[in-house]
């Protein structure tokens, strides 16, 4: 079994472009600090040991899981709530009627990584995973300039079966190429 991973956070880009084409709308709607929180987001530096990285483009989440399980060629099981996504693009998203994980994420990457820490070549990977988890259990660390959100998180696992799933709360959702 292998991790399904994340880096960068989900819709971020699409979300900034809505507040670029359409300041004065988003303006009379948030507060300035909460518009600047948007921000375009950094170019993903992936670990050494990743494997079969796959871009979150048009189509947005559900259709780059849907790719990375054709091109590593297994299910998926994965948790909505583990995927980074800043409030703000949340909240943006809901006012332009649009839904976050159907918009693209420049700058967002889906890959596996070996589900043994033992077995990771880059130790960068396994700080980034502790970071993360500190980050889960409430540490005020911030994330680093020019990085939107969480720089990488574990959003599920390779699964045996053939399907790729997402639980949502208690609901299962199978994924299909559209």
């Amino acid at each position: 079994m292998k991790l399904v991973c994340m880096s960068g956070t989900a819709g971020d880009a699409a979300a900034a472009a809505m507040i670029a084409r359409e300041p004065e709308r988003f303006a009379a709607r948030f507060p300035a600090r909460f518009l600047r929180r948007v921000r375009k987001p950094a170019v993903p530096r992936l670990p050494a040991c990743a494997e079969c990285p796959v871009p979150i483009g048009e189509g947005g989440l559900w259709a780059a899981l849907w790719r990375l399980g054709e091109q590593a060629k297994t299910g998926l099981a994965v948790g909505a709530a583990a995927v980074p996504i800043l409030q703000e693009t949340v909240e943006l998203c809901e006012a332009a009627g649009e839904d976050p994980y159907r918009l693209p994420s420049a700058g967002a990457v889906f890959l596996m990584e070996p589900s043994d820490a033992a077995s990771m070549e880059d130790a960068g990977l396994r700080r980034l995973i502790e970071r993360r988890e500190r980050m889960d259990a409430g540490s005020a660390e911030e994330p680093a300039a020019g990085v939107a959100g969480p720089a990488f998180a574990v959003i599920g696992h390779t699964a045996e079966h053939a399907a790729r799933t997402v639980r949502i709360g208690e609901r299962i959702r199978y994924l299909d190429r559209g």
